[in-house]
């Protein structure tokens, strides 16, 4: 892989992109499952009381990037 590649791919090791897939309401499943595997126990149901809004992340986020 081209280091122009990676460098346009985001780590799941970043709060925002760990948020967007496991803090957003619609990924129950995935938040479910990584809990699940985590703590060794069987979670049934999960419920993200409060969606997440990663726009002002992103632009922060973005703007990092720009000024390295």
């Amino acid at each position: 892989m081209t280091e122009k590649l990676q460098e346009k791919r985001l780590s799941v090791k970043r709060d925002i992109v760990f948020k967007r897939i496991f803090a957003h309401k619609g990924n129950e499943a995935f938040l479910t499952e990584f809990l699940s595997s985590l703590l060794n126990l069987k979670i049934r149901k999960i419920e993200i009381m409060h969606d997440i809004h990663l726009e002002k992340d992103i632009e922060e986020l973005l703007v990092l990037k720009k000024k390295n």
